[in-house]
């Protein structure tokens, strides 16, 4: 007895076939009693990857989220459809990214201010670097001194 295409098209969703190729997939299936829907979709994947959606585990940290430039390469090789799936796990369209996560947790504000307690360095490369911002103009020093709450000197800003 042949399938519904009712049928044809949850089996075909839980094979992991796209939306857009559901039509294709009841076109071509040839609905006899001699193949499952799900043998014959394994079958033609080889010839069809276009149909499939691609399993990832761990889309969190896909390049694609954070770089056109990947988002280019990944429809070149996996079709635009793909794409758009892998952004709407995290509501993006394509040309949408989010801000890259900084590497090794260096998300400590003021890691890099030599005025700043979070400074990360040696007591002695935090001097060489302030004397070093000071040279270089004391706005941009007082700006970085004020931004870590104290003066040039080290003292707290007056509130």
């Amino acid at each position: 007895m042949p399938m519904l295409e009712s049928d044809i098209r949850a089996l075909a969703r839980l094979s992991g076939v796209r939306e857009v190729a559901f039509d294709d997939v009841i076109a071509r299936f040839p609905n006899a009693d001699t193949e499952g829907l799900s043998e014959w979709l394994a079958k033609i994947k080889p010839d069809r990857p276009q149909w499939f959606r691609v399993m990832t585990t761990n889309t969190d940290n896909a390049p694609e989220l954070f770089s056109i430039d990947a988002q280019g390469r990944y429809v070149k090789q996996h079709g635009e459809d793909a794409l758009v799936e892998l952004l709407a796990t995290q509501n993006l369209r394509p040309g949408e990214t989010l801000k890259a996560p900084k590497p090794n947790g260096s998300d400590t504000k003021g890691e890099s201010n030599p005025w700043s307690k979070q400074f990360k360095g040696t007591d002695a490369e935090r001097e060489a670097r302030k004397t070093s911002i000071i040279r270089s103009g004391t706005k941009f020093a007082a700006s970085m001194a004020a931004s870590a709450g104290v003066y040039i000197s080290g003292a707290p800003l007056k509130k």
